[in-house]
């Protein structure tokens, strides 16, 4: 079950998989940076952070969205 989904503010999340299976993405969207932040501390509140990232190396950073192309 996702958790984040019940933290208002959070939009969606996609997980990602190069094709050679050595690297994962994980996409997530928030209605801004407050939801994110409260999402993070939610997540991290439940030990779903910390049982993730003892998985592998976690590189995370925030991004916005400069340029967005979709099928018409």
């Amino acid at each position: 079950m996702n958790e984040a989904r019940h933290v208002p503010g959070w939009i969606s999340a996609s997980i990602h998989k190069s094709f050679d299976g050595r690297q994962v993405v994980n996409y997530v969207q928030f209605e801004s940076h407050a939801a994110a932040r409260a999402v993070t501390r939610h997540l991290l509140s439940c030990g779903l952070i910390q049982r993730n990232t003892a998985l592998g190396t976690v590189a995370p950073g925030q991004y916005e969205v400069a340029y967005a192309i979709e099928q018409e």
